[in-house]
């Protein structure tokens, strides 16, 4: 009941609240390139709002390809730059990031079959290979193979371009939904003199799917309770009494 609990003189409250936002998942484009010195350039025309797309795409790109991220070089924001949906509705990862992970998975099938035709590759010839760590291995055994860098020099030089798209399946975003999830606990006390409300604690829970950053995701999550914990307790929108309009 209210005011019914008490921390010393002051008035004690406990709330929580659920959230769930949908896992949108819009049609987007990406390029990577593997150039002779063994780095690689990734494009994609995306933002970077300050939710660290820069870090959490290389991050993506390094995985798939087996590679150190210092060797990856992510580039985003030119309109020249394949196409990508806009930076909002948290899906910037499932699209962007799918979209990089399939055109390095694309650059890794087209160095292999330029390293099976090059006369000069010690796997010329091979009937099947596979990248492993960055190296390129007859599928099953475990030598060292020649690396992205190796297959590009071989072949001459010029860089091994790849461009892929990536849209969710129309069937299975008709069969199932798609959440994230999430719940937020507070205890809030207030002074019964003067009214002044102080948050003690403040838990939040979520369930986001696969965490790419653990990092950036915790630092996203405090972000959203401590907005929500200002909305509640700093912002109001005066109404106009005679339109119902803010003013």
């Amino acid at each position: 009941a209210p005011r019914s609990m008490r921390d010393g003189r002051l008035l004690s409250g406990w709330g929580t609240a659920t959230a769930t936002y949908p896992a949108l998942q819009f049609p987007a484009n990406a390029r990577a390139r593997l150039l002779s010195d063994g780095s690689v350039e990734v494009e994609a025309a995306a933002s970077d709002m300050g939710p660290g797309t820069y870090t959490s795409m290389t991050q993506v790109a390094a995985e798939t390809l087996g590679l150190p991220p210092e060797e990856m070089r992510f580039g985003l924001g030119r309109s020249d730059f394949p196409f990508a949906p806009p930076h909002g509705g948290s899906q910037t990862m499932a699209a962007v990031g799918s979209a990089v992970r399939a055109a390095c998975i694309a650059v890794q099938k087209a160095a292999a079959e330029v390293a099976v035709k090059d006369r000069r590759s010690p796997l010329f010839g091979a009937n099947a290979v596979e990248w492993i760590g960055g190296h390129l291995v007859p599928t099953g055994a475990r030598p060292s193979g020649p690396s992205y860098g190796e297959v590009v020099g071989s072949a001459g030089g010029t860089p091994i371009e790849t461009t892929a798209s990536v849209e969710r399946d129309a069937e299975t975003a008709a069969k199932y939904s798609m959440h994230a999830f999430g719940a937020v606990f507070v205890e809030v006390t207030v002074d019964p003199d003067v009214g002044l409300a102080r948050v003690k604690r403040a838990l939040g829970v979520y369930s986001a799917g696969r965490i790419v950053n653990p990092r950036l995701a915790r630092s996203q999550c405090i972000g959203g309770m401590v907005g929500g914990i200002g909305m509640a307790l700093m912002e109001r929108t005066a109404l106009d009494p005679r339109d119902g309009r803010p003013v």
